[in-house]
């Protein structure tokens, strides 16, 4: 059996960020007096509720995909280069959806380049599917 240790290093420096966007969430409902939800009218709690459920959403499907193409062989060559792409996009996309203007770049290479992380994971797959 194949050690998936890129996956499980990714999983940890995940988990370590969704902590830290985590634990941002608590201390902005703790100081806007805002157990739950995203406050009345806060701009701020708002962006970092969504900072930290869009990381939620998109790297359970992300680990899964990196195990399983890594467990079946790809070569790291491959692999690791897509779980730091992966890790940097996602601390970008949460540091440009916490920036006080509308429009970031970081949060739009954050939200592009999961896409396109999620997509060559699939392409991996595909290959070694029919390979």
């Amino acid at each position: 059996m194949i050690f998936p240790i890129t996956t499980f290093t990714a999983a940890i420096v995940l988990t370590v960020l969704f902590i830290i966007l985590t634990a941002r969430v608590s201390m902005k409902r703790q100081a806007e007096n805002t157990p739950l939800g995203h406050g009345d009218n806060s701009p701020a709690l708002t962006k970092a509720v969504r900072a930290q459920g869009n990381l939620a959403e998109s790297m359970p499907l992300f680990i899964v995909l990196l195990y399983l193409v890594e467990t079946n062989g790809a070569s790291s060559m491959y692999v690791w280069p897509l779980a730091g792409f992966y890790c940097f996009v996602r601390l970008s996309h949460a540091i440009g959806i916490s920036q006080q203007k509308d429009f970031s770049l970081l949060r739009t290479i954050g939200g592009g380049g999961t896409l396109l992380s999620l997509v060559a994971l699939c392409v991996l797959l595909a290959l070694q599917i029919v390979a």
